[in-house]
């Protein structure tokens, strides 16, 4: 850097800053303007999961719970600043790690080791896990072909598929999720459902009983994101209390 005086470094460096603050949505906006009805219906999308991190007070074998929130917390703040391509990143970091909480709360052995760096499995083998898990196999939303996919779509985000990737020319390209419209938005919407239904899913599956103290608001704005056959049945095959 010695061909730039330290004086035109900062300048720069200023300009990029408020390029990039001049690019993120207004909070009032958010909060009861233009962009605060897309706000909603991003925020319940996910809410379900954001209910367990506070209600639910098991002790789980690997870090996996913790690292399942941080994901789901980290994505939905980029998604609202309009953080496009690392958002996604995260979301397929939650469900990675959701796949993973569901095979160690199983295999506490495994667990142990894995927390010493003497076990691990391929992305590939800890799906399978979930894939024939009692009761969790037996839901359509959850079938092989349906996680795949949006598994795969997130999955390109990660490898950098060209198709995907949203570009940055520059720092003002930046626009938050909110200000999409039409069939743009409800793709965002629709991916995070699935993501949320597959993470509580596996989450009901490793405690069933997390739900039986928490007020009913709550008890039902968890299941607001299956269909009512989807909700019948799941409380059937994991026996949720």
């Amino acid at each position: 850097m010695l061909a730039l005086h330290s004086s035109k470094i900062n300048s720069e460096k200023n300009a990029f800053i408020n390029e990039l603050f001049s690019s993120l949505p207004a909070k009032q906006d958010i909060i009861d303007g233009p962009l605060s009805h897309n706000a909603k219906r991003l925020h319940e999308s996910v809410i379900s999961l954001l209910i367990m991190k506070h209600y639910c007070k098991r002790d789980f074998l690997s870090n996996y719970f913790e690292a399942v929130m941080t994901n789901i917390i980290e994505a939905e703040c980029l998604m609202l600043l309009g953080f496009r391509n690392s958002s996604y990143s995260l979301l397929r970091g939650a469900v990675e790690a959701s796949f993973k909480l569901l095979y160690f709360e199983y295999h506490p052995i495994e667990s142990r080791l894995h927390s010493e760096d003497k076990f691990d499995l391929t992305g590939k083998e800890y799906r399978n896990f979930f894939y024939i898990f009692p009761g969790l196999c037996d839901m359509e939303y959850l079938s092989r072909d349906k996680v795949e996919k949006f598994w795969g779509e997130l999955c390109s985000y990660v490898h950098g598929d060209l198709r995907v990737l949203t570009p940055l020319n520059v720092v003002s390209d930046i626009s938050t999720f909110l200000s999409d419209s039409g069939r743009e938005f409800e793709n965002t919407v629709n991916m995070l459902k699935a993501v949320s239904k597959l993470i509580s899913s596996i989450f009901f599956a490793v405690e069933p009983a997390w739900l039986e103290n928490v007020e009913k608001a709550y008890f039902d704005a968890v299941f607001d994101i299956y269909t009512p056959q989807e909700r019948t049945k799941l409380k059937e095959k994991l026996r949720i209390l």
